[in-house]
């Protein structure tokens, strides 16, 4: 028999640390296993409380940055890839600061 997921509910105090089945809650409703993975790779900081593994809920706020800005990076990388070939029209105006800086130093 399967267990319930748990509920995200909202809470003036953010927790320190988490349970693996709310870290993949918070993940977007990935599993436990999925979880445990990412610990042990080093994506996600986790720590032991007692016998429970637990995650430490900041590693999760950073882990999803990161992967956002990656998944910009790549964005970025396949739009002005398809305008190289010819199979994007048009003026394509990236939205991150640090590309447009990159741009105007290449100007210069």
């Amino acid at each position: 028999m399967k267990r319930p997921r748990p509920k995200l509910v909202a809470s003036p105090v953010k927790p320190k640390v988490v349970s693996l089945p709310t870290a993949g809650v918070i993940l977007g409703g990935v599993n436990t296993k999925t979880v445990s993975r990412l610990v042990q790779r080093g994506k996600i900081r986790g720590v032991k409380v007692g016998t429970r593994s637990m995650v430490i809920s900041d590693s999760i706020d950073d882990y999803l940055a990161e992967a956002e800005a990656e998944a910009e990076a790549v964005n970025v990388k396949t739009v002005s890839r398809l305008v190289q070939r010819g199979k994007l029209r048009g003026t394509v105006v990236p939205d991150d600061d640090a590309y447009l800086a990159g741009a105007e130093a290449e100007a210069e």
